[in-house]
């Protein structure tokens, strides 16, 4: 785990001050592992930073101990109030202690505020002898730049891991904003060229494979392809791949791709990025090799490659490929290929057939949910999908029968269905009332959502729309908070008041449960036992402790006991620890967003969200680093143990049991 405050300079980030003191009482604190709560006064800030009081955490600033004010400036760094923004711009200026200044930069990188890009510029040759805190400077420019601060960062002369770092960071936040010039883009290449650093390579090569303007790289084409051929380093050579693939297709990308694909023992991971790398690629030999692929063992290979043929599937071939699907032994991916071909061929009925036998056999109900997404290819099959919606009482079930039904609604050839059945206008607005008085959460999210869309007019068709805001009633807050956001702006759309913001019931909330996070050793590590293996956890209590305190708790009642894994994105993250199992179930309880400078590299574990401060149960674990996600989401554990167990980890996989594990050695 690479955090900017604990790496050395080799690994690019310092290592932070402990408290200086000589008692023997925090002595014994630190090797008898206990976390840094114990000291009342850090306890206050993070109950301010909870509470964001932010003219509080301003105030600490000043205060005489530096490990108060990294304290709250990091705080400040989550709370994100732009007020604060001037305050640690001066701490930044006068400060002393590197750690703090560290801390200061971070937080001015979270606010993100344009305005403060020149001062910031003005500082970073200042800091020519403090290469770390220039680095996480040169961060937090990225976060806040215009085109002037990304051509800053660009052309900065960086002389060592450390300030390639810096730069490299700073390059990827900027693309964040939608940044990118032909400059950023041969500094990225340069960093890659020129470090041996593995972070520094991972941030450069992210950086080249969110490009979106392809065309901008094609001049670079042979050498990023040199740099593939040579990379070891599977995340750096990904990320790279996936960069190739958004240039303009040429017989070089494809066949140097192919043949590291066809003649290496390459990863799950590289194979994952050359098949999307190939989305822009229809060559026979390609479409070949893909296929092949579905019949790989790793299950996020085989995935991939059937989302490959996703609306590339010709009528013709349907035929044929229908045959072949037999050899798929994915479930997952066997509903997608299907998929794929009857979005094809909406009218083929042996494909349906198909889709319907199966899933009317499975016994794996996310199976069966994949393969109601899969029928509502054939839009004419509406009618199905109604029954399920209204026969079933299993959540995943629900939630893919409703999003078929979405689907179906916002097809293109709506208006010829319509044709072959007159009713079905009237059918789809009885769906989707039916659905907003069910009181279940995933329906009134997706019929809300249809109900608001001006192309579909419900607005001249729905007189009484009383049910709408007597459903808002009945919600319970703040679990059903994505529901109650969305049914809100539904109503603000019937009424004709589409500029009224969204307000939500004040909830009481708790605060940190201090009794509880103390009792939490840093370094305490859970073992997750799935259906494919174990996972082990270090938990991360004094980067998020109301989030740790929250985790912990619930799995030694057990909560975590039995539920899936519902969500599982190749080389991005595993989700799971949803009450529903569709991603929709949370707590009667939620927590405040814990933002830290933990990056998001590969084994980190986050909390899901529906927004800051919505924060509940169901927890992610990053398959490759993932530095978007970096001080946007709270990250409160990283994997010791495990990860190719995650790797392997599919949808509907198990959390058989999780429990207490032992305590990381300090060092």
């Amino acid at each position: 785990m690479r955090l900017w405050r604990l790496l050395t300079v080799v690994a690019l980030v310092g290592i932070s001050c402990s408290r200086s003191t000589t008692s023997i009482e925090s002595a014994f604190d630190f090797l008898s592992q206990k976390n840094k709560f114990s000291d009342s006064d850090i306890c206050e800030i993070y109950d301010l930073k909870d509470k964001r009081q932010t003219d509080s955490l301003i105030t600490y600033l000043h205060h005489s101990d530096p490990i108060y004010r990294e304290e709250a400036a990091d705080a400040l760094g989550s709370v994100q109030d732009m007020r604060a923004a001037r305050p640690l711009i001066q701490l930044l200026k006068k400060e002393t202690v590197a750690n703090v200044k560290k801390a200061a930069a971070f937080a001015l990188g979270q606010i993100g505020q344009t305005y403060l890009e020149d001062e910031m510029i003005e500082m970073v040759s200042e800091l020519n002898d403090q290469p770390q805190v220039q680095a996480v400077l040169l961060e937090a420019i990225g976060k806040c730049a215009s085109g002037a601060g990304l051509e800053f960062l660009a052309s900065f002369q960086s002389s060592s891991n450390v300030s390639y770092y810096g730069q490299a960071a700073g390059i990827m936040r900027a693309s964040l904003r939608g940044l990118v010039s032909v400059n950023s883009i041969n500094s990225a290449i340069d960093i890659l060229t020129v470090s041996d650093s593995l972070v520094v390579r991972e941030l450069a090569a992210f950086y080249l494979s969110r490009v979106v303007e392809g065309q901008m790289l094609d001049s670079k084409a042979s050498h990023l392809l040199k740099l593939i051929v040579d990379e070891e380093q599977n995340n750096v050579r990904s990320s790279l791949i996936l960069a190739v693939g958004r240039l303009t297709p040429s017989e070089e990308i494809e066949s140097t791709l192919l043949h590291i694909l066809n003649t290496e023992e390459v990863s799950s991971e590289i194979k994952v990025s050359i098949i999307r790398a190939f989305s822009d690629y229809s060559s026979l030999v390609v479409e070949k090799d893909i296929f092949n692929l579905m019949m790989d063992p790793a299950p996020n290979v085989t995935v991939t490659a059937s989302q490959h043929f996703y609306g590339r599937v010709k009528p013709l071939q349907v035929k044929g490929y229908l045959a072949a699907s037999e050899k798929i032994t994915n479930l997952r991916a066997r509903a997608m290929f299907l998929r794929a071909l009857l979005n094809a061929n909406p009218k083929d009925r042996y494909t349906f057939q198909q889709i319907e036998y199966l899933y009317r056999n499975s016994a794996n109900v996310y199976e069966q949910g994949m393969l109601l997404k899969a029928m509502a290819e054939s839009p004419s099959q509406y009618k199905f999908l109604i029954h399920i919606l209204e026969e079933t009482a299993h959540p995943v079930l629900i939630t893919a029968a409703m999003e078929g039904l979405i689907q179906i609604r916002n097809d293109k050839d709506f208006e010829i269905l319509k044709v072959e059945h007159p009713n079905v206008e009237s059918d789809f607005e009885t769906v989707f009332r039916n659905a907003i008085e069910s009181r279940d959460i995933a329906q009134i999210y997706y019929a809300s959502i249809a109900l608001r869309n001006p192309e579909y007019g419900y607005r001249n068709t729905i007189k009484d729309y009383s049910f709408i805001s007597d459903v808002m009633k009945s919600l319970q807050m703040p679990r059903d908070v994505e529901a109650y956001a969305e049914l809100q702006k539904t109503l603000h759309y019937f009424e004709g008041e589409l500029d009224k913001g969204l307000h939500f019931p004040k909830q009481n909330y708790n605060g940190i449960n201090w009794e509880k996070v103390k009792e939490i050793p840093k370094g305490q590590k859970v073992v997750i036992t799935t259906s494919k293996g174990e996972i082990e956890l270090n938990l991360l209590v004094e980067k998020a402790p109301a989030t740790v305190a929250l985790f912990y708790q619930l799995l030694k009642t057990g909560f975590y006991d039995g539920k899936t894994f519902h969500r599982v994105v190749p080389n991005f993250v595993v989700q799971g620890g949803c009450p529903r199992g569709d991603g929709f179930g949370g707590l009667d309880e939620t927590i405040r967003s814990e933002l830290s400078s933990v990056n998001y590299q590969q084994g980190v574990v986050g909390i899901a969200s529906a927004g800051k401060d919505t924060e509940s149960c169901q927890w992610f674990i990053t398959l490759q680093p993932a530095f978007h996600l970096d001080g946007r989401y709270t990250a409160f554990a990283e994997v010791t143990r495990g990860l190719s167990v995650i790797e392997n980890l599919e949808v509907g996989d198990l959390i058989i049991e999780a429990r207490e594990g032992g305590v990381l050695a300090s060092f």
